[in-house]
């Protein structure tokens, strides 16, 4: 495939991003009248899996994801769509053909089928709790009628993880 180039909206000869993802700044005459030569943006993954990259302009700095990036520069706005999906569920693969205007539900509803999003209990890597302690918590309630705060001290957990669990807001699979 053909890498091609286009200018990012705003940044119109100052960065320009490929069809593969690729960030990186224009030729160009400084303000202070120094010649700056094209280089590629280095990226970082950010918290949630994106690649980010920082555009400067008027010596202000913003970051911008790399995928909206591409897709204002290839697609341009869509008012009724306002994010960016990857087909393949790759939050790193930013090439064009992977990339898609979406609505808010289309892009949950993409990401439940393919179960990118809302992995359940063990399977969450941000819980806190197992299948197992969740059955103590619920019969050291039930059997030993503990209260919220010493089922949290002897779990290593806050008062509100256990209330969630006994509410039935959280670990309602289990």
């Amino acid at each position: 495939m053909k890498e091609v180039w286009k200018d990012i909206p705003e940044y119109e000869g100052l960065y320009e991003v490929s069809n593969t993802g690729i960030v990186r700044s224009k030729d160009r005459i400084t303000p202070h009248g120094r010649f700056r030569k094209s280089q590629i943006l280095s990226m970082h993954v950010n918290h949630g899996g994106y690649l980010r990259v920082a555009l400067c302009k008027d010596s202000k700095k913003k970051f911008y994801s790399a995928h909206r990036l591409v897709a204002l520069s290839f697609f341009g706005i869509d008012e009724n769509k306002t994010q960016v999906n990857h087909k393949n569920g790759i939050k790193t693969d930013n090439r064009v053909e992977n990339l898609e205007w979406v609505t808010l539900s289309e892009n949950m509803e993409h990401a439940y089928k393919t179960g990118l999003a809302c992995k359940k209990g063990e399977q969450n890597h941000n819980r806190k709790l197992t299948n197992k302690d969740v059955l103590k918590i619920r019969h050291l309630r039930n059997a030993k009628k503990l209260k919220h705060w010493e089922i949290a001290k002897i779990l290593g957990v806050t008062r509100k993880t256990v209330g969630n669990v006994l509410n039935g807001i959280t670990w309602t699979h289990v």
